[in-house]
């Protein structure tokens, strides 16, 4: 039995009561007695009529009166348990959002070191002039530099010619490690745009990227970039991935970020 039903049950009784009252209240004064008189029968009408009908009018107000006071507490009640249910609610909705994009990151997070594992087998499989992996990298750039020792004192556009005609020899060489390279950068631009991984998360993907990155493969990509129109070795994604901010001032690296300023300030921090 719930509350209202325990208030209208006393009421009840209360009622009940009032009423037999003044009956047994009336037969003990005035006893048992059916009378043939009209006028009595008025008057004990009158009687019960004026002292039953205000108390259990009273009694009817006041039960309204609960009625509606319980309804309003259960009702106010029901809107907190609704509250609390939609805050629940809210929370988990919060909660397995945070779960989901954790699971969205460790998949492009999987994704991202395959990539880098799928760049390392490149590298392997290089050949440059009977050098292989790594070393390729070591001896372009070693090649690189003896053609700006030779012409170094020539004029800008003759000595980035050179530079140039020795990227179209072999840039077919290293093309496949360069594209796989920059695929990776394009895919972890992707995933910043998208607002997937945050400022840090995006800084430690480019930051392990450069951690594959040699001297040597710095040079050379910097070397490339500098002469080399290649619509995977985009300038403006070198810049913004920080590819080169790395890179050891060895060889001409720092005297051409200053000798070919223009072209360098689009790719070299």
């Amino acid at each position: 039995m719930n509350k209202l039903e325990r208030t209208i049950l006393i009421i009840a009784i209360a009622g009940i009561g009032t009423t037999i009252a003044p009956i047994v209240t009336y037969l003990y004064s005035f006893g048992f007695k059916i009378s043939k008189d009209h006028e009595i029968w008025a008057q004990t009408g009158d009687f019960f009529g004026g002292t039953i009908n205000p108390i259990l009018s009273f009694l009817s107000f006041l039960a309204l009166l609960i009625t509606i006071s319980i309804q309003i507490k259960e009702h106010r009640a029901t809107l907190f348990e609704l509250e609390e249910t939609k805050k629940i609610h809210s929370e988990q909705s919060l909660i397995f959002a945070a779960q989901n994009a954790e699971i969205i990151k460790n998949k492009y997070e999987t994704r991202f070191f395959q990539l880098i594992n799928i760049t390392n087998s490149l590298e392997e499989k290089i050949n440059y002039n009977g050098f292989g992996g790594s070393a390729s990298f070591d001896r372009a750039v070693f090649d690189i530099e003896k053609i700006i020792e030779q012409y170094y004192m020539e004029t800008d556009k003759i000595l980035l010619e050179k530079i140039q005609l020795f990227f179209d020899s072999y840039y077919k060489v290293f093309d496949y490690y360069i594209k796989n390279l920059m695929f990776i950068v394009d895919f972890v631009l992707n995933l910043k745009a998208k607002r997937i991984l945050d400022n840090e998360e995006i800084d430690f993907y480019f930051s392990t990227i450069r951690s594959q990155l040699t001297n040597s493969k710095q040079n050379f990509i910097f070397y490339s970039a500098l002469v080399y129109s290649h619509p995977d070795l985009s300038k403006e994604k070198l810049k913004e991935s920080k590819m080169l901010i790395d890179i050891s001032h060895t060889g001409y690296v720092q005297d051409f970020s200053f000798r070919f300023k223009e072209i360098t300030k689009r790719f070299y921090i």
